[in-house]
C-alpha cells in the first residue's frame, strides 16, 4: 500500500512537505481532534484529497498519524484494496454535486493495517472553508462492523431456516404449492404435489396455479379473496373434477422471495390425514353441539392471579352482557363482573379447589353491563399447571343463569307465606265463630229448658203452660238459625255471616230477647229490667237473628 506521490517540479514526497503536514493532520480543529467518532475532510477533485483528520479518525485505521500521512495523500490511495467502494462514494458525490450543503450517506469498507477491514457508515457533507475560499468534503465515520455481522449472521439464520422450511415442505405427507399472488404464477411444488398431479416439477414451475391444478382458463375464487391473511390460515375444502377427489385445504399468504405469495396445503380424500382430520371435525362438532345444549357459559380463570380470564365461549359473554371488545377493554379480561358482596367468598372456595383438587358447585351473583343483577350456579374444576394443555394452572367453570328460577322460587315462597297467612286468619275466624256460636247456642238452649221446666210446673195454668211455649217456640227458632249458621262453612270460612234483611218489630225482639234470657236471670236469682223510651219507629228493616244474637 505504499505511494510515490513525488512532486515532478520540486522531486520532493508530497508527505514530506510542511506545507502538506500543516494542511493534513495539524491543521485538524481541536473540538473535531476530541471527538469520540472518525472524522476527515477532504477536497471534492478527482481522487479526494485528505486535508486534515482526528485522532479517532488514524486509530480506526490501525495507523499513527505519521504511518498514515506517509502512505496514504487521497482517498482513492486509501481505499486501493477497495475500488468499488471508492466508485461508490465518487458516484453519490457527483449525484449530489459540490454545492455546500449536499450530503450522502453510504454503508462502505475500509482498510485496516493488520486487520483485515471495516465496516462504516460514511456521512459526507460538502461545506465551504471560508479560510481556504474552496469547498471541502467533510466525512463521520461511524463503526457498524458489529451492526454488519450481525445482520449476516440473520440472513444466515434466514437462509438456514428456509432450508430447513423447503425441507419440510418437500417432506410433507400432502400436497404444497406456493403461487405469486400477482400473476398466479407457481413458485414451489413439493414432490407429494407433482405425484398428485402426475406431473414433473419442471414443468408446471412458473406456470399459472389454475390452469395446472384445476385446468383453468382463469383465476379461481380462492386464488385471491379477503379471507387470505399473514395471520393466520383460510380453511376450505374443495372438489377437484379433474382429479375427481375432494380436498381439504390451507391457505395462508406469505413472503416468498420477496414475493406475496400464497401458501397452499392439501390432503386428497383417500389420505389417512384426510380421514383423520375428518374425525376431528365430527369430534369438535359433537362436543360444540354439547356445549351449546347446556344452558351456561363457559370460561377459564387463571390460577395464578385467580382474576384473569383465559379463554370463554360465546354463551358465556351473552350471560354476562359485554361484547367481546368490551370485556377486554373495559373489564381488562379480568373477573370483575362478579357481584363485590360474593367476590370474598368466591376466592375462598378457589383457594380451597386449588388445594383439594375436588369439584365445587356453588351460587355467585354478577353484575351485567347494564347493571342487572344475576344469579349463578357455577361449576368449578381445577386443572394443574402439569395437567393444563399451555403449562399454566386453571380454573374451569360452567355458569348457568338460574335468575328467573330463583324469581320464580321467590313469587313461590311468598304465596306460600300469603297462603298460610290466609289459612291461619280463615282458621282462627272459624275458631272465633265457633267460639261465638257455642256461647249464642247455649242462651236459646237455656230458655228452651227453662221455659220446659216451668211449664211442666204449670201443667194446672194452661195461660202460663201457653206463655212457655211461646217463648220455646221463639227460643227453638232462634236456635234453628244459629244452626244453619253453622253448618253454612262458607260463612265460617270468611269469618262473617250474612245478613238477611226483614221487617223486625222492635217489642217484639225486646220481649223474645227478654224471654230467652229470663231463665238464665232467674237461675242466678237476678233480675233484669228493659227501659225503652224515645223510639220514634217500633218497626225496622234488620236482620232478625243477628238482632236477636247476642254473647
Amino acid at each position: 500500500m505504499g505511494s510515490n506521490n513525488t512532486d515532478v517540479e520540486n522531486e520532493q514526497p508530497v508527505w514530506e512537505r510542511d506545507e502538506f503536514r500543516r494542511q493534513f493532520g495539524e491543521g485538524c480543529p481541536v473540538a473535531m481532534d476530541a471527538l469520540n467518532v472518525g472524522f476527515f475532510s477532504c477536497l471534492p477533485n478527482e481522487d479526494l484529497t485528505f486535508m486534515w483528520g482526528n485522532a479517532c479518525f488514524f486509530a480506526g485505521t490501525g495507523y499513527s498519524k505519521d504511518e498514515f500521512l506517509y502512505r496514504f495523500n487521497n482517498l482513492r490511495q486509501f481505499l486501493a484494496p477497495f475500488p468499488d467502494d471508492f466508485s461508490l462514494i465518487k458516484g453519490e458525490l457527483s449525484r449530489v454535486g459540490k454545492k455546500p450543503g449536499a450530503g450522502f450517506v453510504l454503508t462502505v469498507r475500509l482498510p485496516k493495517r493488520s486487520e483485515g477491514e471495516v465496516r462504516v457508515r460514511f456521512s459526507a457533507t460538502v461545506v465551504m472553508d471560508e479560510e481556504k475560499g474552496c469547498s471541502l468534503l467533510q466525512v463521520v465515520l461511524t463503526d457498524i462492523t458489529g451492526l454488519f455481522d450481525e445482520k449476516e449472521e440473520a440472513i444466515r439464520l434466514k437462509e438456514q431456516k428456509l432450508d430447513y422450511f423447503r425441507w419440510m415442505m418437500d417432506e410433507y405427507a400432502g400436497n404444497v404449492y406456493i403461487s405469486d399472488m400477482d400473476n398466479y404464477q407457481l413458485l414451489y411444488v413439493n414432490p407429494k404435489s407433482c405425484e398428485t398431479l402426475g406431473v414433473e416439477k419442471k414443468d408446471i414451475l412458473g406456470k399459472k396455479c389454475y390452469e395446472v391444478i384445476q385446468k383453468r382458463t382463469s383465476p379461481c375464487p380462492f386464488c385471491t379473496n379477503p379471507q387470505l391473511l399473514k395471520t393466520e390460515c383460510y380453511n376450505w375444502e374443495f372438489f377437484n373434477p379433474v382429479l375427481d377427489r375432494k380436498f381439504m385445504i390451507k391457505d395462508r399468504m406469505i413472503e416468498w422471495q420477496g414475493r406475496r405469495a400464497r401458501i397452499e396445503l392439501s390432503y386428497d380424500m383417500f389420505s389417512t390425514e384426510y380421514k383423520l382430520a375428518k374425525k376431528d371435525q365430527e369430534r369438535q362438532a359433537q362436543i360444540q353441539s354439547i356445549i351449546r345444549s347446556i344452558p351456561g357459559g363457559f370460561a377459564r380463570l387463571d390460577a395464578r392471579d385467580f382474576s384473569t380470564v383465559l379463554w370463554y365461549e360465546a354463551r358465556f359473554l351473552e350471560i354476562i352482557g359485554y361484547t367481546a371488545e368490551q370485556f377486554e377493554t373495559e373489564l381488562g379480561s379480568q373477573c370483575r363482573y362478579v357481584h363485590p358482596d360474593d367476590m370474598q367468598r368466591l376466592m375462598s372456595i378457589l383457594k380451597e379447589i386449588k388445594a383439594s383438587g375436588e369439584n365445587f358447585v356453588t351460587e355467585c351473583r354478577i353484575i351485567t353491563r347494564s347493571g342487572e343483577t344475576k344469579i349463578l350456579i357455577l361449576t368449578l374444576y381445577y386443572t394443574s399447571a402439569e395437567e393444563s394443555i399451555d403449562g399454566i394452572p386453571s380454573f374451569y367453570s360452567v355458569g348457568v343463569d338460574v335468575t328467573k328460577d330463583r324469581r320464580e322460587q321467590a313469587r313461590q315462597r311468598k304465596a306460600l307465606e300469603e297462603a298460610y297467612e290466609a289459612a291461619r286468619i280463615a282458621n282462627d275466624a272459624k275458631t272465633n265463630f265457633l267460639s261465638s256460636m257455642s256461647h249464642d247456642i247455649r242462651t236459646p238452649m237455656n230458655a228452651i229448658i227453662g221455659m220446659s221446666t216451668i211449664a211442666q210446673a204449670n201443667m194446672a195454668s194452661p195461660e202460663r203452660v201457653q206463655d212457655c211455649l211461646d217463648k220455646i217456640h221463639v227460643s227453638s227458632r232462634h236456635l234453628l238459625n244459629l244452626v244453619n249458621e253453622i253448618l253454612d262453612m262458607s260463612k265460617i270460612e270468611s269469618g262473617k255471616v250474612d245478613l238477611v234483611s226483614e221487617v223486625v218489630s222492635l217489642p217484639q225482639l225486646v220481649g223474645d230477647v227478654l224471654a230467652m234470657c229470663q231463665p238464665l236471670v232467674s237461675g242466678k236469682k237476678q233480675e233484669l229490667n228493659v227501659s225503652a223510651s224515645l223510639v220514634r219507629h217500633e218497626k225496622v228493616i234488620s236482620d232478625g237473628g243477628a238482632c236477636s244474637r247476642f254473647s
